[in-house]
This record gives C-alpha cells, sequence and structure tokens, in this order.
C-alpha cells in the first residue's frame, strides 16, 4: 500500500518543506546582514536547558549530541530563533491598503 502511495507521500513532503527552506534562506539571509550569531555560551545555555528538560546529565546531553552531529542543528535552531527574535524587536507591520482604497486616496 505504501508502494502505491510514494509518489503522493513524496510530493506531500516536498510541498511541506518548500516553505521551511525559503523561510530559513531568508532568517539566514537577516542573520548574516544583521551579524546575528550564536555564542558558545548561547549553545551551552540550550544544552543545560534540553538537559533539565530531558532530566538527564549535562555532560550525557552534551555527548549525545556530539555522538550524532546534534550540535549544528542546535546551533541552528539557535540562531533562527535569535533572528525571529530581532525581527519581534525590530519590525512593525502596518496594514495593507486595499487596492480600491489606494486608488480613492489618490
Amino acid at each position: 500500500m505504501l508502494k502505491d502511495k510514494e509518489k503522493e507521500l513524496i510530493q506531500g513532503a516536498a510541498s511541506l518543506a518548500a516553505p521551511r527552506l525559503k523561510t530559513n534562506f531568508i532568517l539566514h539571509r537577516i542573520a548574516e546582514r544583521e551579524k546575528i550569531e550564536v555564542s558558545r555560551e548561547d549553545v551551552d545555555r540550550r544544552i543545560r536547558e534540553e538537559a533539565a528538560r530531558y532530566d538527564v546529565s549535562v555532560e550525557k546531553m552534551r555527548k549525545e549530541l556530539e555522538q550524532h552531529d546534534g550540535l549544528n542543528t542546535l546551533a541552528e535552531q539557535i540562531l533562527l530563533g535569535k533572528t525571529l527574535d530581532f525581527l519581534k524587536a525590530n519590525v512593525s507591520i502596518e496594514p495593507a491598503l486595499e487596492p480600491a482604497v489606494a486608488e480613492e486616496k489618490s
């Protein structure tokens, strides 16, 4: 049954992945332009938080992440989070005018 649905599943996964990739690309570009970086302290703090969340020692959590190349993923998550925080703090959103309203004001 899965074999019959394989193409449909792949297309569904691709349609979900595309917007996420675009968003991550944009957030990375903003981080570069705004010089947002992840420090060693940021990573250490997140490791302590995750260790507490899973009720394991910090050393064990770090070792697990290192063994499964999770430190890069963790740093990426921190970077994206810091970039989103930057945007929330520095971007104001104004409602767009409807085309008919904009024409009336002209």
